[in-house]
């Protein structure tokens, strides 16, 4: 075949094939993302339902007004919260991803804030599953106390602690749909209750830090400064 024959081969034959092979590829996986985000937003959906149910039916439901009941604590760091003791609380759940460089400036953005201010961690029970049962994960609950006790100490204050349960996510949800910071006044009363931002993904560690520190930073901010009714830095009164 000369070459002019190979080339009426090409454009009337392979390249009417190649994209129509192209439009199928792209066709089929539009689908199936469109069958992936409706898988998740169906199991979003029911794992929010699950977890309301057991909030209520547990007294752990979080409303502005009303004293927070929450799971039982298996460890704590530094000091109690001084709930109810006539100085407000920053409830901060951060276990979805505890690590301390992506919490660094919304710790430093609350404890500026105010100098009444006692901020909490809210950190899950590590656990692990042995012999087809659920079991607490030693190591990595010694490794995770390191950690934070680590990171605490670097700010020299005694209004920080963090509060380790099993059941803080049944409670408090997750980075999709749940509850980053619940605000308490001095009566140890629920006054604000702040969700979590959208978060970037990223296959990149440094892309999600970079994104996840700011937006967590500003969404503590937006909380405290809804409760003291002033911005952010300055002391708030009456409260």
């Amino acid at each position: 075949m000369s070459w002019r024959d190979w080339l009426k081969l090409v454009v009337l034959i392979l390249l009417p094939i190649n994209a129509w092979l192209c439009l199928f590829y792209y066709q089929k996986r539009w689908r199936w993302v469109n069958m992936y985000l409706e898988g998740e937003r169906r199991e979003q959906a029911t794992q929010t339902a699950l977890l309301n149910y057991l909030r209520e039916r547990r007294g752990w439901a979080i409303k502005e007004g009303l004293p927070l009941r929450f799971p039982p604590i298996v460890q704590v760091l530094g000091k109690y919260p001084p709930l109810g003791q006539g100085v407000p609380v920053l409830f901060l759940y951060i276990s979805w991803c505890a690590e301390p460089e992506v919490w660094e400036l919304a710790v430093e953005e609350a404890l500026k804030t105010d100098p009444n201010l006692h901020i909490a961690l809210l950190h899950d029970l590590p656990t692990t599953y042995k012999d087809g049962r659920e079991i607490v994960d030693t190591k990595r609950l010694l490794l995770a106390r390191q950690l934070w006790e680590k990171f605490t100490k670097r700010f020299e204050t005694e209004r920080i602690s963090v509060l380790t349960s099993r059941d803080w996510w049944k409670a408090w949800g997750d980075m999709r749909s749940g509850t980053l910071a619940v605000v308490f006044d001095g009566q140890g009363i629920v006054q604000v209750i702040e969700p979590y931002p959208p978060l970037k993904f990223s296959a990149f560690w440094h892309e999600e830090v970079k994104d996840w520190r700011t937006k967590l930073q500003q969404a503590v901010k937006r909380a405290l400064e809804r409760f003291f009714e002033k911005p952010s830095g300055k002391a708030g009164e009456g409260r």
